[in-house]
């Protein structure tokens, strides 16, 4: 699947694709060998009227899994943390905040290789959350275009490892 659309800045050092509801970032200059550039795919959604920022999800491939993390707003209860649900059938996982700070609530991400296909195939991941007034907190993230965004990162990824270990080629 295309890319809805591809961004390059005049000598820009990384890639900007939009594929569907999520967006690739890759770095395109591989000079700094000792650094470990990584592709990521994230998706940040605002408040339609307020238009402040309401969740922010990144994502970086790896082997077999993908990792990475979500920033939902301050003013949630930390216990018992978060509830993820790929869609109504599939089973829910309960995951723990990580830290707190001004920008909200940060909570570690990992997807092993069967949670991955699930990102892949279903249509909406549900994040439900308590406020601290006890009110249950929904987020639907929209998984529309997150396949074709982790199959560009993971072979942009790829292509960067691959360059990177050419250099030390004789």
């Amino acid at each position: 699947m295309a890319a809805d659309t591809t961004r390059l800045a005049p000598r820009s050092p990384s890639l900007r694709e939009v594929h569907g509801e999520w967006t690739v970032f890759a770095p395109l200059d591989t000079t700094d060998l000792h650094h470990e550039a990584l592709c990521t795919i994230s998706q940040v959604q605002l408040d339609e009227e307020t238009r402040k920022r309401l969740l922010v999800i990144e994502l970086r491939p790896r082997k077999g899994r993908v990792t990475g993390s979500l920033l939902l707003p301050s003013g949630l209860m930390h216990e018992p943390g978060v509830v993820l649900q790929f869609e109504e059938s599939e089973p829910a996982l309960i995951r723990q905040f990580q830290t707190e700070s001004p920008n909200g609530a940060l909570i570690d991400l990992v997807f092993d290789e069967a949670l991955t296909v699930l990102l892949m195939s279903s249509r909406r991941l549900h994040v439900m959350a308590t406020a601290e007034t006890g009110e249950e907190v929904n987020f639907s993230i929209s998984l529309n275009g997150f396949a074709s965004a982790l199959a560009r990162a993971r072979h942009h990824q790829d292509c960067l490892h691959s360059t990177k270990k050419d250099r030390f080629l004789p």
